[in-house]
């Protein structure tokens, strides 16, 4: 019999083996992970390059060795559809343009409405000026508002409001030096009346500006596009050309890319495999070591202590690869040792447990209760 002290040991060692292996999996998942971003933008460069090799003009020469080398994309006559297409659709924006831009006066109609524009601003700020001042006035505004001095003056003489008014209106004329309430009120809506014109009469220029910039600059578009529908045309297959190629799986510029790409994905699903197997082993060893550290048991058999120490129930202690974790978890240990790691378990809960046993008996167990499934089916 060994002791518990030394089973908790080798225990330990045990399970940091396989957190070992773990961590070295996590490594190597994340190196692959950037070993195939780099290898994708290596690929998508790869298409880029090659697209503007195969089609780096629209000559007949040229578009006919592209149908060479990728029949059906694009043929002579394709290619002039296209120009014609784009000539049509500029056409048809430029004709619309036209009906309210004259490109020969244009120049000159921006000058005069910002001319136009500035003598607006001008007159406005003008404005301004009083009728801030008229404002300012405490009370001004709602007597005017209210009608005071009009028939349509709501307060009556037997309300006190009425008097309060008449007192701030004798206020307003004293600080005004305007001797008649109706002239102050005529005054008000005057500048009120003309500020608001001049306010839209400046809002609608400046409307008119932007309108006439933005069509100058629309037709200086439409213009430079005519003389460049080619270099359209051009974008607009090489955008095309780009998709084509990028789902084509066996160009020889992207093969080894393809290649290098693949080879990390399936390692990866295996590591990935892997690390669930060991999660789980680990899991069940955990609860193992809780187990045995309450269990007032001081001694275990002498071969749990042995089968930790056994190599072929870990990674190797002087620094495991993530291959040769693989290789653990697929040579069947996993399973082999959640069986046993369950009889461990049972013996510090103090479960009846027969004599125990060693990996040949499990081995012998296991495919003895697979034989007897299969006979069973049959």
């Amino acid at each position: 019999m060994s002791t518990k002290k030394e089973f908790l040991e080798e225990l330990a060692t045990h399970v940091a083996g396989l957190q070992e292996g773990m961590e070295g999996i996590k490594r190597t998942i994340e190196s692959n992970d950037a070993e195939i971003r780099a290898n994708r933008d290596r690929r998508a460069q790869a298409i880029e390059t090659l697209v503007t090799t195969l089609l780096p003009d629209l000559t007949p020469v040229t578009v006919a060795a592209l149908a060479q080398r990728l029949p059906g994309f694009v043929t002579a006559a394709e290619v002039d559809k296209m120009r014609a297409d784009w000539h049509r659709a500029y056409g048809d924006q430029l004709k619309t343009l036209l009906t309210e831009f004259d490109p020969a006066t244009a120049e000159t109609d921006r000058m005069q409405v910002e001319l136009d524009l500035k003598g607006a601003i001008e007159n406005r700020d003008a404005l301004r000026g009083p009728f801030g001042q008229l404002t300012a006035l405490l009370g001004l505004k709602r007597l005017i508002q209210s009608g005071y001095g009009t028939d349509g003056y709501a307060e009556r003489w037997w309300n006190l409001q009425f008097y309060r008014d008449w007192k701030r209106a004798d206020e307003i004329l004293e600080a005004t030096g305007t001797e008649d309430w109706t002239e102050l009120r005529r005054r008000y809506l005057e500048l009120e009346t003309n500020l608001g014109a001049l306010e839209e009469e400046a809002g609608g220029l400046q409307k008119r500006l932007d309108r006439l910039t933005d069509n100058a600059k629309l037709h200086r578009q439409l213009i430079e596009a005519f003389a460049h529908v080619d270099a359209t045309v051009l974008d607009e297959l090489h955008v095309k050309l780009k998709a084509r190629l990028d789902g084509v799986t066996d160009l020889a510029e992207t093969a080894a890319f393809e290649k290098r790409i693949a080879e990390r994905q399936a390692e990866n699903t295996q590591l990935q495999e892997t690390r669930l197997k060991l999660s789980e082993q680990l899991t069940g060893l955990h609860q193992l070591a809780k187990q045995a550290k309450s269990s007032r048991l001081r001694e275990v058999p002498d071969n749990y202590v042995q089968t930790l120490r056994d190599a072929r129930y870990r990674p190797s202690a002087g620094g495991t690869t993530p291959a040769q974790t693989v290789t653990y978890v697929q040579n069947d240990h996993s399973l082999l040792d959640l069986l046993i790691i369950s009889e461990m378990a049972s013996h510090f809960s103090h479960a009846p447990t027969p004599e125990p046993l060693h990996r040949d008996d499990y081995t012998s167990a296991v495919r003895h209760e697979a034989q007897h499934d299969w006979s069973g089916q049959s």
